[in-house]
């Protein structure tokens, strides 16, 4: 055979230029086939083909604040007539900005699911590329079982690329995000502080806040005279503060005149109102509008707003689309005043931090005064975090009552002015539980007897079979109990 007569034929064939155009067209369309196969996948999770770098992966860890056992895996299980508060942290391992979406599904046709009124952060949404600040959120799930026996709910979160709307976020076959929404936690005369660490279930540092972010939040409050919206809690200098930002735009200002506007700003706020505050007035940092989630958050109103935050000559502001763009810091933009709330400022026992109803801060003509605060005997600042204690309140105008398992003092005002001398004392207690002869939790399901020695006073344990709790009274001194269950 004579090889080199085709490769002659060969290169005539190819050196036509209408021939070099087709066989060039026709390797384009086998390198396209070829790379659409590759990189363009149809998914559970997505209602379309998209084109993206690898599968998007979610972390889902839960933990249930009455029963640290009730958990396994992304599965709750709830005993009948239980509520149960699961705090759901949401975590991505995707190197992108995406959307996700939380979801449940369970057999249990009279169990309610909601959604707090006052959780940090919402069960869909935008979530920050793995390895930067707020990459993960926590979302506040309560449960209700009134089925009449135990009930399973399961977890479960999808994902999609952030330029598609949530609702481009498949659900997982046979789940729902359907929660409600109009579950109202108590709130009645907390500190803000003390509302939006238990709502964020966060503590602040120096470097990252407590922040209330995502689309919608129950995170308005309310002054009588302007709405703001509680942005969250940060650690300045070693003390905690509540930073918010009124709702609607104030005035207009450049940023080299901002600190005459935000010094006009403050003088028209009441005398009356000043109790509550440090006497600062910022405008936000595009630090902290970023974090909240920038163009996905509250705080995008479609409307321009100037930003604290310079790079040489020019200043931040927020775009009418969402967007952060420097401008000179000359030029005029919209200002939203940022208020910075003493770390004692309260709100009153009325509102649920939604538009309609907003939380309403405690001004001075309507004081909480604790005049003495002491945990044995000492003077203290603060209430206790930890251990079992006996709470003596002596209250003049209102009553103050005490909860030992969320750490919680609250206030009912029945005048203008309030004040109390509060006492703590400490009742160290503790069990060492055994099931059937091994150190063990206290059983959460099965049939069991109960038996117990304490070491002192004349404490008293009942077992509940039914329910699984273990009352106890009469504890009037430190006692250690040892109890043992048995099946039966």
């Amino acid at each position: 055979m004579n090889i080199s007569k085709y490769f002659s034929k060969f290169e005539k064939l190819v050196t036509s230029k209408f021939n070099k155009l087709s066989l060039i067209i026709v390797s384009l369309c086998l390198l396209f086939s070829f790379s659409f196969a590759i990189f363009v996948v149809n998914t559970d999770n997505y209602k379309a083909a998209e084109m993206y770098i690898g599968n998007l992966i979610y972390t889902l860890n839960m933990r249930v604040i009455e029963n640290g056992n009730a958990v396994n895996g992304n599965v709750v299980t709830i005993p009948d007539e239980y509520t149960y508060t699961v705090m759901v942290d949401i975590g991505s391992l995707n190197p992108v900005r995406t959307k996700y979406k939380l979801q449940y599904d369970t057999d249990c046709t009279e169990c309610q699911i909601f959604i707090s009124d006052v959780t940090g952060w919402n069960p869909s949404g935008s979530i920050n590329a793995s390895g930067t600040e707020i990459d993960s959120k926590t979302v506040k799930v309560i449960i209700i079982n009134t089925s009449g026996s135990s009930a399973d709910v399961e977890f479960r979160v999808t994902g999609g690329y952030n330029y598609h709307g949530v609702e481009g976020v498949a659900l997982a076959e046979g789940f729902s995000n359907d929660f409600k929404y109009n579950y109202v936690d108590s709130n009645s005369n907390r500190t803000i502080t003390e509302l939006v660490k238990a709502d964020t279930e966060c503590t602040p540092t120096e470097d990252m806040p407590c922040y209330y972010g995502g689309e919608e939040q129950r995170n308005y409050i309310t002054n009588n005279e302007k709405i703001y919206r509680i942005l969250g809690v940060y650690l300045i200098n070693g003390v905690e503060y509540v930073k918010i930002i009124q709702e609607d735009n104030e005035s207009t200002s450049s940023y080299s005149g901002l600190n005459e506007a935000l010094l006009n700003y403050n003088n028209s706020l009441p005398n009356n109102k000043l109790e509550y505050l440090t006497g600062e007035v910022q405008i936000i940092s595009a630090n902290d509008y970023v974090q909240i989630g920038a163009y996905d958050s509250y705080l995008n109103d479609g409307e321009e707003m100037l930003t604290n935050t310079t790079s040489e000559s020019n200043v931040f502001y927020v775009t009418t689309s969402g967007e952060l763009k420097l401008k000179a810091q000359t030029e005029v933009s919209n200002i939203r005043p940022v208020l910075i709330l003493k770390s004692d400022a309260r709100i009153r026992n009325t509102g649920d931090g939604s538009s309609n109803n907003p939380y309403i801060i405690q001004d001075s003509t309507s004081d909480i005064i604790v005049t003495e605060l002491k945990v044995d005997g000492a003077h203290v600042q603060d209430t206790p975090k930890s251990g079992l204690y006996s709470f003596k309140p002596n209250c003049t105008n209102g009553t103050a009552t005490w909860s030992d398992k969320q750490y919680l003092l609250e206030f009912s005002i029945t005048n203008s002015t309030m004040s109390c001398v509060i006492e703590f004392e400490s009742r160290d207690f503790k069990l060492n539980t055994k099931v059937n002869g091994v150190s063990a939790p206290i059983p959460t399901t099965g049939n069991y007897s109960m038996d117990y020695d304490c070491s002192m006073g004349n404490i008293t344990l009942v077992w509940d079979n039914t329910n699984h709790e273990i009352s106890i009274s009469n504890i009037e001194s430190p006692v250690l109990c040892e109890v043992e269950f048995t099946s039966i």
